[in-house]
């Protein structure tokens, strides 16, 4: 009974071992490659904090040594980065805001069919402005309103009307939300 026991437990300590082995990561481990953070920290302390290896999302050339390169490869998915030539490169994120992708194409970018990864230039979206002001026309005795604009909107002997007027506060080289600058790192190896 006692051999049998044994027999038994052994068993169940292999089945166990095999199972914890069987869970075990992959020798190629991929958790979190292709994650993207933001950090305060300039790339040579920001690599002290880190396990694996993580670049600035800068718009290099991806190397093909990379476990990021390797596994969009062997998803077939490497045409979700940005090519030049015969290069697959990282997004540039340098100076640019990260914008969420649509999903099934519902979301508030108007651009539908978009690659992770790629570029939209800036854009001003089409609007008007109202500046015209109703007058009654009294000089030829009705009381029909007619359009009437300010100096600004005169003939070209005036001043045109400038965005970045001093008075206007805070008018300058470019549109933009009020921001933070952050470093932002992709990991492309562990």
């Amino acid at each position: 009974m006692k051999t049998h026991t044994l027999t038994t437990t052994l068993l169940l300590v292999v089945c166990v071992g095999l199972l914890l082995v069987s869970f075990r990561k992959p020798q190629n481990d991929v958790s979190s490659i292709g994650e993207v953070k933001y950090s305060m920290l300039p790339p040579d302390l920001f690599t002290e904090t880190q396990t694996g290896t993580w670049v600035l999302l800068d718009g290099k050339p991806l190397s093909e040594e990379t476990t990021l390169y390797s596994f969009l490869e062997g998803k077939m998915r490497l045409d979700i980065l940005p090519k030049q030539q015969n290069t697959y490169m990282l997004p540039n994120a340098k100076g640019r805001f990260i914008r969420s992708m649509n999903i099934n194409g519902q979301g508030d970018d108007p651009e539908t069919h978009r690659k992770v990864g790629s570029y939209q230039k800036d854009m001003f979206q089409k609007h008007t402005h109202a500046i015209g002001i109703s007058v009654s026309d009294k000089a030829a005795g009705s009381q029909m309103d007619r359009p009437r604009f300010p100096d600004f909107a005169q003939p070209a002997s005036r001043a045109p009307f400038q965005t970045n007027n001093p008075a206007n506060g805070n008018a300058g080289e470019e549109t933009r939300p009020k921001n933070i600058a952050l470093y932002t790192y992709i990991k492309i190896a562990n």
